[in-house]
């Protein structure tokens, strides 16, 4: 079950599609690794630039919702007044997923060298 709020589900959707894309592009090349340890170790940093990158467009998307508010009229004066936009995933606002994301790319990076 995902909990999100705001463009929060924008978080696991760019994460995956990031991994999706990045295998998908390890299929095309055609790349095979006989060295079941080597394998592990590409698919670690494939991996860890999947998170990089999906840290990077999750920065980019909270950062624009934090500099663009969203708008409210006030029924009564007909004013409008700027609101800031809450978004979550997992109840964790999206701002704060950019460092969770960089943590497991740091995680399988160093896991790379590792195995």
């Amino acid at each position: 079950m995902l909990f999100f709020q705001g463009w929060g589900l924008l978080v696991f959707l760019v994460t995956f599609g990031w991994i999706f894309l990045l295998i998908g592009i390890m299929i095309a090349m055609d790349y095979h690794e006989p060295d079941e340890a080597k394998g592990a170790a590409v698919t670690d940093l494939l991996f860890a630039l999947a998170f990089m990158l999906s840290a990077a467009s999750v920065f980019l998307v909270a950062r624009y919702r934090e500099n663009t508010p969203g708008r409210v009229v006030d029924p009564a004066t007909g004013e409008i007044h700027p609101v800031p936009h809450v978004d979550e995933f997992m109840f964790i606002r999206m701002k704060y997923w950019t460092y969770v994301l960089v943590a497991f790319a740091a995680w399988m990076f160093v896991r790379s060298f590792l195995e």
